[in-house]
């Protein structure tokens, strides 16, 4: 067909379209079949138009909605457990140790009380439940190295109660615990609070609050306190720091007056005392460096300055930059030795 019938196809009616279809001979109907074939097959190539869609979240942001905080922003277990920033400060007092070996120390109370211990074990104390009657160490069972100083405490308890028992008629609680890993928090123990810069009310405050929670999440299982004194105690906080029990007589370890007779001095501590309160002026039981080279030379032992502040370094155990009795005279014992 020629381009003037081409024309004519394009802006004809459909009616026209079959009128003028069917004058055409059969050569040129072939080559308008030919031709509409060819239309509908570029009809069919032809992208398709769609309608616009929402834009789908993409797999990357869609999996942020549902995701975790991060490991950052999530709590900790062991933050969301830790206790109050304060007890850091009480439990960096002194230095640490680990000792699974089998200690020897004491409880004194009445004979029922021994009785009903030695069959059921003791009662440990519960934070919420049980009454806090102001303990220096929180919820814990107390016992002493010395057992008359124990006597002393179990009166004193008695009397705070309103009762006066014999002496010779309580009980005396040999028992036999692990320590593990404990906290040699020093003494004597009125002065801890000072070393921590606490008042004694904010002291007692945090000190009447500890329990075995507290204690584990320093990675401790018992405290210890004024060691090396006649004062010194054992803090136990779990049962199982127990090995054994056995009950004595506390008659055993009274006087002949019937009263647990005081500590008695040894010759060292004749020496020592003395020259200690001497320098101690102010009565704060403590001397400061300075103040251990005169001590030191009134004990006959004469050192260089440089001399006395390394072994002063050695001597301050729980690293207060000062020296109480006990770390005195372990220092200037083996001095004059």
């Amino acid at each position: 067909m020629g381009s003037g019938a081409s024309a004519q196809m394009e802006n004809a009616s459909a009616d026209q379209l079959k009128e003028f279809y069917g004058s055409l001979g059969p050569e040129d109907q072939k080559k308008v079949q030919i031709a509409l074939e060819g239309l509908d097959a570029k009809s069919a190539e032809a992208p398709q138009t769609e309608a616009p869609k929402a834009d789908a979240p993409k797999a990357e942001e869609a999996s942020k909605v549902d995701e975790a905080p991060n490991a950052e922003e999530a709590p900790k277990a062991e933050e969301s457990a830790k206790p109050d920033e304060p007890y850091a400060q009480i439990f960096g007092l002194g230095e640490a140790g680990e000792d699974w070996g089998e200690t020897q120390v004491y409880h004194c109370t009445s004979p029922e009380a021994a009785n009903s211990i030695l069959a059921e074990g003791f009662r440990f104390p519960i934070k919420g439940v049980s009454e806090n009657k102001g303990w220096k160490l929180g919820y814990a069972v107390y016992f002493g190295a010395n057992p008359q100083y124990c006597v002393h405490e179990a009166l004193n308890t008695f009397r705070d109660a309103g009762k006066s028992p014999d002496p010779e008629a309580l009980a005396m609680i040999r028992a036999t615990v692990k320590k593990g890993k404990f906290r040699a928090l020093g003494g004597p123990y009125d002065s801890l609070s000072e070393k921590c810069q606490m008042s004694r009310d904010r002291w007692d405050q945090l000190t009447e609050q500890i329990d075995s929670e507290i204690v584990a999440a320093y990675g401790l299982t018992t405290l210890t306190i004024n060691d090396g004194m006649d004062e010194a105690e054992v803090v136990v906080y779990d049962k199982s720091t127990i090995v054994d029990m056995k009950i004595l007589s506390a008659s055993e370890f009274l006087g002949a007056e019937g009263v647990a007779p005081e500590p008695q001095e040894d010759e060292l501590d004749k020496k020592l005392k003395p020259a200690f309160q001497d320098i101690d002026k102010n009565n704060s039981g403590f001397i400061e460096a300075n103040e251990l080279k005169l001590v030191l030379q009134q004990m006959g032992v004469d050192m260089g300055d440089d001399d006395v502040q390394g072994v002063f370094k050695l001597a301050d155990v729980d690293g207060d930059k000062k020296l109480n009795y006990a770390e005195y005279r372990a220092l200037v014992g083996k001095a004059m030795k």
